[in-house]
């Protein structure tokens, strides 16, 4: 998406599938031990914001910017971890 940033779409997967699969994704990472230069590389993590359609935006820009905003929160939080955005009042909150 930009930076270090990247968008995953997961077409029919409801909030708490898409839930369980990032934090699956987050576990993932944090155990993976890549070698550079036949060093062993450690402390790789990854926070991920969540966002679901229509829960989160009625449109794609929405939703991606609701999950931005739950991707900030994770980070702000201290890292290394899953946030699903949240909804109030018809308005994107954060957790």
């Amino acid at each position: 998406y930009g930076g270090e940033e990247f968008v995953v779409i997961m077409p029919g997967a409801d909030l708490d599938g898409t839930l369980q699969r990032a934090e699956v994704l987050r576990d993932a990472i944090e155990r993976w031990q890549p070698k550079y230069e036949q060093q062993t590389v450690r402390g790789i993590t990854v926070s991920i914001g969540v966002a679901a359609f229509p829960t989160h935006g009625d449109s794609w820009q929405q939703v991606v910017k609701a999950a931005d905003q739950a991707l900030y929160t994770a980070k702000h939080a201290g890292r290394n971890r899953v946030v699903p955005a949240t909804v109030q009042d018809d308005t994107v909150m954060l957790p």
